[in-house]
Order: structure tokens, then C-alpha cells, then sequence
């Protein structure tokens, strides 16, 4: 017999029953990293599902639930005869309602379902179509969208073009593999002789800056600067769906301390940028940043801080460094390779839905050529 479960919060759900079916693979699937996204970002709404069949738990999504604007894509119109935007604009005016994602939207390469691996792809399918019809449900105000973000690699599922939803690329998931390398040394010594040159100018141009960790002690020297740093981030980014302040940084600091780290970049005491990542498994996955773009448009901080990423991955032994999705070319002038990553995104109206291809052609990411920096 198979049933389903709804939750509003992960605290809602038997602790035990969710470590024990989620693998320790899936970090952003765990029970204490989603406890804790939920202290640091109260401003997202969350819905569990989890399916059962015979009483024994064989599957369960996680959704977040934000508020969603047409204003925010507004900026993506199409170049196109005055009818056509007007059309459009008509279209963007009406939503002003709710986006559900399947997955997070903090790490949009995470899937956010985890199945028995003995299910078929249609079955699961079956289940999962199943599992956002019972989350679109909980939600008091009608949802405009959904949004099913996909883990790394193309899926072209027939099953998803049937329910009307639309395949869409985002930018590359790039990652640094660590583990060629048994020193920093090493990788330097297998830079083409321009990227070694590159490099050293980029040391030699920040050499008074100091690296240091923030952790939960000291986090409120820094707190108002990191604030400030992390929104010239922010501002710069090309579309957001989720603004985060200096409080989603701490909660980590203080619940994940042992996962979830900050280094500092400073000179004179000044704190001209940071780092955060997660130390998981055998991987370091890099996350938000904060930077001083003065500074940094000069001595080429961000690049630095790449570089001190690919560092620490060879020094702590870890398979690869994650580098997230923003600035493709300059992380693979460090030896970032990319991997494509897709999701799918429907719109609840049907005409608006009919719209949308309009608006995912021009959230493609740019064309871009992959460096060969090695020997």
C-alpha cells in the first residue's frame, strides 16, 4: 500500500528515520544541514513529502517555497516588435505569487529527492509528479511556477515534457580535481609557463594580505563587513531569486561548525574579502563570497582566493573543489573543468507557460572557451 507523508519543517520529522534512509553522499540532503538552512533562512517557506509503500519510507522530496516577481525577469525581454513586448509585459505583471522548487535554492545543482536506487526512472518519475502535486497543495496562495532543479548532467525525461515543463541550461557547475595533485608545489610545477607567470604576479600583487578563519567567536568583529562585502556580491549577480544576509553565515558557523567554513582576506586590519565553503566528505564545495571590487579590480583578489580553494583541497587530500557556477572563464584559468547542468521550469498559467521558452532562452549562459593551462 503506498501512502504519503507531508511536513512543513524537517524538526516535524522522526530524526532517526531520515538519517537512516538519506546516504551521507547527499550532505545537502542530510537532516542536520537542512535543520540548519531552516534557522538561517527563515524568510523561505519548506515542505517535505515523503513517500511510503507498506509502511517503510522508499522516498522523499524536499522543497523550498519563495516568493516570486515578474519584475525579476523583466531585464530578459526579448528584443522584439512593440505588440510582442507589450504581450509580454502583460504577462509579467500578473506574476506576483509563489515559485515552488524542487531541490534548493541556495546550491542549485542539489537535487532535492532521494529513492530507493531498486526504482525504475518511470516509477520514481511517477512518484515524484505525484509528490509536487500534494506540496503545491500546502501552499494558501496560488503558485505561478515550478521549479524541478536537477543534479549535474542532462536528463532529457519525456515523462517531465509530458506534465509541460521546460528543459533549461544554467551556467556550468566547475570543478578543480584535487586529487592529481600531491602539493600545491606540484600543481604549480604543471602550469603552462603564461599561467605560472599569472599566478605568481597574482601572489606577488596581494602579498600583505593576511588569511585567517572566522568562526563563531569572532564572527561579530567582522559581521557588519561581511554584510557589506557579500552585497557588492550580490548586487552584481545576474538573476536571484533569494536574498541572504549576514545572519545565514553565522547560523552555519554556529550549528555546522564542524562542515561550514569562512576564511577572511584582510590588510591592515581591513577585511577586503571572504571565502565560505563546505568540507564534505571528500570534497570541498565552495559557496558564497564577499569582495572589495576596488580592491580587487588592481590586485585580482577573487583570483586569489581560487587559488587558496585549490590550495587547501590538495592539502586536506579531497577528490575535488567545487567551485560553483559564476565566473566559468576565470576558474578555468585555474584548472576548473566545467559540467553541464540543467533543470526544468513550468508555469502554472497555462499562457504564461506557453511564454516561457521566451524568457529560458535568455537565461542561457554566454558561450565561453575552456583554458588548457597543464603541460
Amino acid at each position: 500500500m503506498n501512502s504519503f507523508k507531508v511536513y512543513k519543517s524537517i524538526h516535524e520529522i522522526p530524526e532517526n528515520e531520515w538519517i537512516h534512509f538519506v546516504p551521507d553522499s547527499r550532505y545537502f540532503l542530510s537532516y542536520p544541514y537542512l535543520s540548519t538552512l531552516e534557522k538561517s533562512s527563515p524568510e523561505l517557506d519548506y515542505i517535505y513529502v515523503l513517500y511510503y509503500k507498506n509502511n517503510i519510507l522508499k522516498g522523499l522530496a524536499s522543497f523550498q517555497v519563495v516568493d516570486f516577481n515578474g519584475d525579476a525577469l523583466r531585464k530578459y525581454m526579448p528584443d522584439t516588435n512593440f505588440v510582442v513586448k507589450f504581450i509580454l509585459n502583460k504577462g509579467l505583471d500578473v506574476i506576483k505569487s509563489k515559485l515552488l522548487v524542487l531541490g534548493n535554492l541556495i546550491f542549485t545543482c542539489e537535487t532535492g529527492w532521494y529513492f530507493d536506487p531498486l526504482f525504475s526512472e518511470p516509477h520514481r518519475d511517477k512518484i515524484l509528479f505525484e509528490m509536487i502535486r500534494i506540496a503545491r497543495k500546502q501552499i494558501s496562495k496560488k503558485t505561478i511556477g515550478i521549479m524541478i532543479n536537477e543534479a549535474s548532467g542532462i536528463r532529457q525525461h519525456q515523462s517531465y515534457k509530458c506534465q509541460g515543463f521546460h528543459l533549461f541550461e544554467v551556467e556550468n557547475k566547475m570543478v578543480f580535481k584535487s586529487h592529481l595533485f600531491s602539493n600545491f608545489s606540484e600543481y604549480d610545477d604543471k602550469l603552462i609557463s603564461k599561467y605560472r607567470v599569472r599566478k605568481n604576479k597574482i601572489f606577488q600583487l596581494n602579498k600583505n594580505i593576511e588569511f585567517f578563519e572566522i568562526d563563531a567567536f569572532n564572527f561579530e568583529m567582522y559581521q557588519n563587513e561581511i554584510q557589506n562585502l557579500f552585497n557588492n556580491v550580490i548586487e552584481k549577480s545576474k538573476f536571484k531569486l533569494l536574498d541572504l544576509n549576514k545572519d545565514y553565515f553565522k547560523v552555519f558557523l554556529e550549528e555546522q561548525s564542524l562542515t561550514f567554513k569562512l576564511i577572511g582576506f584582510r590588510e591592515n586590519e581591513t577585511l577586503l574579502g571572504f571565502v565560505s565553503y563546505f568540507e564534505i566528505n571528500q570534497e570541498i564545495e565552495v559557496h558564497y563570497i564577499g569582495l572589495n571590487y576596488n580592491y580587487n579590480q588592481t590586485n585580482k583578489l577573487y583570483n586569489l582566493m581560487l587559488y587558496k580553494m585549490i590550495e587547501l583541497g590538495i592539502h586536506e587530500n579531497k577528490i575535488e573543489v567545487c567551485m560553483s557556477r559564476t565566473a566559468q572563464e576565470i576558474k578555468s584559468s585555474v584548472g576548473a573543468q566545467p559540467i553541464r547542468v540543467f533543470s526544468f521550469l513550468k508555469i502554472t498559467n497555462i499562457f504564461l507557460n506557453i511564454l516561457t521558452p521566451f524568457f529560458l532562452s535568455r537565461l542561457k549562459p554566454k558561450n565561453w572557451s575552456p583554458r588548457s593551462i597543464f603541460k
